[in-house]
């Protein structure tokens, strides 16, 4: 028989995404860009490195319409935030680049984005446990306030460790 799913932990978990979904959306605002336009600079810059940054990979990797891609793309390319450059073996396809300006602003996004999540780990990192483990765990997380300092309540040995290596191994180099 298939156990119930545990709606307290998916609401939690649901939860805490979408604090960090809000903040994304602010910090966009903030930096002088739409939200979209942040997801579409990050899914270039992010792409894996056998992945070439074309219109449809980009489309598959934010999950919309290569058509709706293509618009935002001439509207970052118009901001000089992105650039097309001619496909050297198919010229009927363009590659996408990050421009200069578009590093720049990235950049700064990402550090405050990273910032937020490390801020956020405390309670993310129980709530998935709870999720992924419902039967090591005791009852769902609430999104609560964590004690500070170098052991935290709720976390299992292997969350804790990647917590502190989160912590002092920066994602992006300075």
């Amino acid at each position: 028989m298939t156990p119930e799913p545990d709606y307290a932990a998916l609401a939690c978990f649901r939860h805490l995404l979408r604090r960090f979904f809000v903040f994304s959306d602010q910090a966009a605002r903030k930096a002088g860009l739409r939200p979209e336009h942040h997801q579409l600079l990050l899914a270039v810059k992010g792409l894996p490195p056998d992945s070439l940054p074309t219109l449809g990979a980009l489309a598959w990797q934010l999950q919309l319409k290569p058509s709706l891609v293509d618009r935002r793309v001439r509207r970052l390319v118009a901001l000089r935030i992105l650039r097309r450059v001619r496909h050297a073996f198919d010229p009927r396809e363009d590659l996408i680049q990050v421009a200069r300006k578009g590093d720049a602003l990235l950049r700064n996004l990402s550090f405050a984005h990273r910032d937020e999540l490390r801020r956020l780990a405390p309670q993310m990192l129980p709530a998935l446990a709870d999720l992924l483990h419902p039967d090591q765990q005791g009852p769902p997380s609430s999104p609560k306030k964590l004690p500070r300092g170098p052991r935290r309540r709720g976390l299992s040995l292997s969350a804790s460790l990647r917590l502190r290596s989160a912590r002092s191994t920066p994602m992006i180099a300075p």
